[in-house]
């Protein structure tokens, strides 16, 4: 996708800092401009903050930042805005409320068309296009009566396509709780083609124009959107937003209430706060992975490995550095209260003691800013922590934090499920966790929490979301 700058707001998946891996993307564009002028090299991505649990303004706000980040750096590079702007892709959430979702999708495309012209004097009409796709919501299909999740995709589908979008991804009802099936993909592609063959919705550009809520709806997103870049243009820019942590808060504050709003009540999710049923869990078939496919893979590689030109081999790949090479890294020890001092909990998820600290209602302290010492595994302590220094982590910064089920009737211990790290003192969730483990924890639980730890910029405080794999 070219997005680096939503990696380090909404997913984490980054290697350098912003600033070098912004210099990167721009690289990319100045490239593809002069030798692949057809290629489209960036697809901008507001899907993954709206997963995170920003709101739908926050969503075409940060999104867009990004976006005029990008051209800024390729014009800045002396790139004209003309040779390249045509190129520029997108990728949204499309959700279950029809008519903000796609009055939502009309604004954005006002936005973009008035910065492309006004703000960078882009000549041509293509590059004034916003050309768009969305994809199903993952995070509002739930476990819970999965059934249901057929229902919200269509209502997902229907949006985006009123809204306008130019491709589209429909999710599978059982994502929810594990890998879709064969099954559960042909019917969410039997559910865009009912849409564009059978419900007449495809025969007109904006069938909602001239609905006095759905334009009253889109100048409003254009408005609070267009306050809300302005925000970040104060906080100096969609960089230092980020490195300031700005961002992260803003998106965790969002998923926090909305959390809040569910666990009162007033955010209706149909069967999780409201017309639940106590019902055995889906008898549908849930995917499988093929069995003896993990061991097929395995020998493949042993032979590969025994038959190969090992000489060939070792003239391709660069000569090691001389020298005995850098220390390894000293291992951190783990702390018995946790990266935010607090005593671990006893989790009925597990036969013995688990750190899962109970959620406090105040929102985490925001993330430290971005400075040359920090690795890429972990971040210096907070400056209220009370736990003593401890070494960065080597391990991968996707697998930190805590996994907690409210409301659950007690899983059987299994070693995939949740538990403390030993190797390198994290504490979190082991990565990899199985299918069945997976399905375990999800048909006992009623809810998903996710405590990040220091070392995870990816959320900025404690959230809760529907239980799902694919958010």
């Amino acid at each position: 996708q070219n997005d680096i700058l939503k990696e380090f707001i909404a997913r984490g998946t980054y290697i350098f800092p912003p600033a070098p891996s912004l210099r990167l993307v721009t690289d990319i564009i100045e490239y593809c401009a002069g030798a692949l002028p057809r290629w489209n090299f960036i697809n901008v991505c507001g899907y993954h903050m709206r997963e995170a649990g920003s709101t739908l303004v926050q969503e075409v706000a940060f999104a867009l930042a990004d976006a005029c980040t990008y051209v800024q750096a390729a014009v800045d590079r002396g790139l004209a805005v003309d040779n390249f702007a045509p190129r520029f892709a997108f990728n949204f959430t499309a959700g279950t409320d029809i008519f903000r979702e796609a009055a939502k999708f009309r604004a954005m495309r006002r936005l973009w068309a008035r910065l492309m012209r006004e703000r960078f004097g882009a000549r041509k009409p293509d590059s004034w296009k916003f050309r768009t796709g969305a994809g199903s919501g993952a995070s509002q299909l739930t476990a819970q009566q999965p059934e249901n999740n057929i229902v919200r995709v269509t209502l997902n589908s229907l949006a985006a396509i009123l809204g306008g979008v130019q491709s589209l991804h429909t999710a599978a009802y059982d994502e929810a709780l594990a890998l879709p099936t064969e099954k559960s993909v042909s019917l969410a592609l039997r559910t865009q083609q009912v849409l564009a063959y059978e419900a007449g919705v495809t025969e007109t550009v904006d069938p909602l124009a001239g609905s006095y809520y759905v334009e009253s709806l889109t100048g409003e997103i254009e408005a609070r959107a267009t306050a809300l870049m302005g925000q970040i243009e104060r906080e100096g820019g969609m960089v230092r937003a980020i490195d300031s942590g700005w961002v992260h808060a803003q998106i965790a504050e969002a998923a926090w209430a909305y959390q809040q709003r569910v666990e009162a009540g007033t955010e209706v999710v149909v069967g999780v706060n409201r017309f639940v049923e106590e019902a055995p869990p889906p008898s549908f078939a849930l995917h499988r992975h093929a069995e003896g496919f993990e061991a097929e893979q395995a020998a493949a590689l042993k032979s590969l490995r025994e038959t190969r030109d090992s000489a060939r081999v070792r003239r391709a790949l660069p000569p090691a550095p001389a020298g005995p090479g850098p220390p390894p890294p000293a291992p951190c020890r783990a702390d018995p209260r946790g990266p935010h001092g607090r005593t671990p909990q006893r989790n009925s998820l597990d036969a013995a003691p688990h750190p899962s600290p109970r959620r406090s209602r105040r929102p985490a302290p925001p993330l430290a800013p971005w400075t040359p010492s920090m690795t890429l595994a972990g971040t210096p302590p907070r400056p209220r922590d009370p736990t003593p220094p401890r070494a960065p982590c080597p391990r991968p910064r996707s697998g930190a934090g805590w996994l907690r089920a409210k409301g659950s009737r007690g899983v059987p211990r299994s070693p995939s499920l949740p538990c403390p790290v030993a190797a390198g003192g994290c504490w979190g969730i082991r990565p990899g966790l199985s299918g069945e483990d997976r399905n375990r924890l999800h048909r006992y639980a009623t809810w998903i929490v996710w405590i990040p730890t220091n070392s995870d910029s990816s959320f900025g405080s404690p959230s809760s979301r529907s239980i799902s794999t694919t958010s």
